[in-house]
């Protein structure tokens, strides 16, 4: 007796299986193809449907045998509604979308490309399902940007630390580098730091991304480890045709006065075997210096009397010449192949820059009479691959997703400073007066000049 009653219901549940009935599809931008994220399908007059994956795709199972009225919904898009009888032995069937944008009947106006692709990273964040800024790859390109950092501090609430006029790390919402996320197509890039768990982005050309996406706080589907925010940056993939860019900069240097600053981009890509297989291949070299001219003065206030003010004098004064030679070599392979059911893609993305910092340096001690000068120079190489195998699998009942990644850095160091020091520097009194008066009647005797460091 105890059997009967197992069974009854499996095989009552196994009869309700097999007598329903599978809509299933992609719901996807009309102009471009692409797959719109989040839209929603439902069966009008009930409270079944589904939301669209990040392929575009959906699935509405349970349905009955009969006709019924399917609607597609997108922020900033048109619904569409398409009608579709089931029946018989087929228990799936298949219902694609197509929708187009929103548009106010009036006079005539131009859409740009800036607000196209301005309004897909608009769309994409009202459908997000937790709260992210996006950049859309149109928006990327239009940016006169240096590098990644500079297009992710155009964010509100994010701002950038500069070495030599060029942003290389994130600070969200106040938090220093070392507290935040960086992730590329969800894969976690690698300390670049020698002190702390901080990545450099200045070697990341933004003409390799498809999009950038920032989370200003940390979530459930994130790691546990992000006390700031989380950086994520997508990398583009081949479009159906052929496509090719290159790109040339040259620049003069108004500090240098010299010409040699450039930048040379190029990229390929292409579909093949009906679109099922997809090749990108890009290369980005720039040479860049970064030199800049420092003073810093340091000042002495002196204890005041009753009857005066507390005098503030000069007692140091500090005079940099840094010149910064930055060498960036960026190559980026992707490979994706869609089969029915899935795709499978691999990314590689590997960044070079080579740091060469030279700095001379006098520093004018007017309280002990002294005048040092220095000189030193350093090579900073840092070196990030980081590559992403992943696997999609999916049906009306079953979604398997499974993916590897590898990301390490490599961060090579070379320092050496001479530092020699000048005694008796000054043949006049030189406190109380002004920086130029300091450096006119500054000795300059080498034979009063020692070595005072040498560091390595």
């Amino acid at each position: 007796m105890k059997h009967t009653i197992l069974l009854f219901p499996l095989i009552f549940v196994g009869n309700i299986i097999a007598n329903s009935y599978t809509i299933s599809g992609v719901v996807s931008d009309k102009v471009t193809n692409k797959p719109l994220i989040g839209a929603n399908v439902y069966v009008e007059g009930t409270s079944i449907g589904a939301a669209a994956n990040n392929k575009g795709k959906y699935s509405i199972t349970g349905l009955k045998e009969g006709s019924y009225v399917i609607k597609a919904s997108y922020i900033g898009y048109n619904s569409f509604s398409d009608s579709l009888l089931i029946s018989g032995d087929n228990k799936n069937f298949a219902l694609d979308f197509n929708l187009s944008y929103t548009t106010i009947e009036g006079n005539e106006v131009i859409v740009t490309a800036q607000a196209k692709g301005q309004m897909d990273a608009i769309n994409k964040q009202l459908n997000a399902k937790s709260l992210v800024n996006i950049i859309s790859s149109d928006r990327i390109q239009e940016l006169p940007d240096a590098n990644a950092a500079e297009t992710v501090a155009r964010v509100p609430g994010v701002s950038i630390r500069r070495e030599g006029g060029e942003g290389n790390k994130v600070v969200i919402r106040g938090l220093s580098p070392k507290y935040n996320n960086i992730t590329v197509n969800g894969v976690k890039l690698a300390s670049t730091d020698n002190d702390d768990r901080s990545t450099d982005l200045s070697m990341i050309s933004q003409y390799m991304l498809d999009g950038i996406e920032v989370t200003k706080a940390g979530t459930p589907d994130q790691d546990s480890d992000v006390l700031g925010g989380t950086v994520n940056f997508l990398l583009k993939k081949a479009e159906p045709g052929f496509h090719g860019n290159i790109i040339t900069q040259g620049m003069h240097n108004g500090l240098r006065n010299t010409y040699n600053d450039n930048k040379f981009v190029v990229d390929l890509s292409n579909r093949f075997f009906r679109d099922q297989l997809g090749v990108l291949m890009q290369v980005d070299l720039e040479n860049r210096n970064r030199g800049s001219n420092e003073v810093g003065t340091g000042y002495y206030l002196q204890g005041a009397t009753l009857d005066t003010a507390n005098p503030l004098y000069l007692s140091s004064l500090n005079l940099n010449d840094w010149i910064r030679l930055n060498d960036r070599q960026n190559t980026l392979q992707v490979f994706d192949f869609n089969f029915p059911n899935g795709n499978i893609s691999y990314s590689n993305l590997n960044s070079n820059i080579d740091k060469d910092i030279t700095r001379y340096s006098q520093s004018y001690d007017l309280l002990g009479n002294n005048r040092f000068m220095s000189s030193s120079e350093g090579v900073n190489s840092i070196q990030v691959l980081t590559e992403s195998w992943k696997l999609n699998l999916s049906n009306e009942d079953l979604v398997f997703d499974a993916y590897h990644s590898f990301s390490n850095s490599v961060n090579n160091d070379k320092y050496y400073n001479f530092s020699f020091r000048e005694q008796d520097a000054y043949d006049s009194t030189v406190m109380d007066r002004s920086i130029s008066f300091v450096q006119d009647v500054a000795i300059h005797d080498t034979g009063k000049t020692i070595l005072n460091q040498y560091d390595f």
